[in-house]
């Protein structure tokens, strides 16, 4: 497998299976190009087909349709240990009766590598993930995120092409998790190897990717860098998976350039267009974060149903006379059960077409 690769090719990616006579569609016409060295990550909601696409990279399922390329060369047609890549999978798969020392070198020594180099592969992939110390254990004896790393020292091992890894870390607490996404971009970058990630954590895939494909029902909705996905979502479908809670339904009363001005239920605001609104709806997306306490662009009045203390800031639920819930987040105080006055900017309140939602 040629490891100096410059980009790697999905083209047209298709996953079809059928169940009770029906086809489904598993993965729809996935095309992306991965440059060598770039770290992506596939986010989207449980059934989206991110681990589809990537057991599909792996080899795992056949493609029904389409292609992968290193380069010039196609991959799809090769079998998993043919293609060469390592992979990191949810519940670690060690083998239990092996040392730490022994799972690393499995790879190796399925590729009947010499021992001498070997030994030598094992313990510079182990000083990698800072594990040198453990390697005549057991995996029995290992934290679950000392575990982890040495799932990721048995696929860096074999020097692969690429590294694929399905939801590696949802198996770990809150603050392991926090640790080992530090430790998996760490050694992302001291590897500089094409890394695919899977995850249905926003968090994980802003802080871990270089760029984010966020999938919905087969289909990649958007491709950007994380702080596009964030602050500029595609689709309202990508809006709402990222965090924009409050989704106001509104008509269109005109549009001047990338703004659009709007109604609904006792609601006038000024929104940014994200998607091109031809019809009299729209919907608007807006983050709990981004409101504010008190009068500004887009001024709301709303009844406080609930306050939650979250340490920093809390999470409001307000509610407006039209019916309408708000979610927010704030450091500020309001009081439940009493009217309050919040606002939101214009280049916060995000504007897509209404129809088909």
């Amino acid at each position: 497998m040629n490891h100096d690769f410059t980009t790697l090719h999905l083209e047209n990616m298709t996953r079809r299976f059928y169940n009770a006579g029906k086809e489904f569609s598993a993965l729809n016409k996935m095309n992306i190009d991965i440059p060598r060295g770039e770290f992506i990550t596939f986010l989207g909601p449980s059934g989206c087909g991110k681990s589809t696409a990537l057991n599909c990279i792996a080899g795992l399922f056949p493609l029904s349709d389409g292609r992968i390329m290193l380069d010039n060369t196609r991959v799809d047609n090769l079998p998993p240990e043919k293609r060469g890549f390592g992979m990191v999978f949810q519940n670690y798969a060690l083998f239990p009766h092996m040392t730490v020392k022994e799972n690393v070198a499995f790879g190796l020594l399925m590729r009947k590598t010499p021992k001498s180099e070997i030994e030598k592969k094992v313990n510079v992939a182990l000083s990698l993930v800072q594990l040198s110390d453990q390697g005549t254990k057991l995996p029995g004896q290992l934290s679950g995120g000392q575990q982890q790393r040495v799932a990721i020292a048995r696929a860096i091992v074999i020097e692969p092409p690429l590294i694929l890894m399905d939801e590696p870390l949802s198996n770990l607490d809150a603050k392991l998790r926090l640790e080992m996404r530090s430790e998996i971009r760490r050694i992302h970058y001291e590897l500089k190897r094409t890394t695919i990630y899977v995850t249905h954590d926003q968090d994980e895939a802003l802080s871990l990717a270089d760029r984010i494909v966020v999938m919905e029902a087969g289909k990649v909705q958007q491709v950007a860098k994380p702080q596009t996905i964030y602050s500029a979502p595609a689709t309202i479908g990508v809006a709402k998976f990222m965090g924009y809670r409050t989704i106001l339904k509104a008509d269109v009363l005109s549009i001047d350039g990338d703004k659009a001005v709007l109604s609904g239920k006792g609601l006038n605001i000024t929104a940014k267009i994200m998607q091109p609104i031809k019809g009299k709806k729209a919907l608007v997306a807006i983050r709990p974060e981004d409101f504010n306490i008190g009068k500004g662009e887009n001024n709301i009045e709303a009844n406080v149903e609930m306050m939650e203390y979250c340490g920093y800031n809390s999470q409001v639920t307000l509610k407006t006379d039209g019916g309408e819930i708000i979610h927010m987040r704030t450091p500020g105080v309001l009081q439940e059960k009493q009217k309050a006055q919040i606002s939101i900017s214009t280049e916060r309140a995000l504007a897509y077409p209404a129809e088909g939602v």
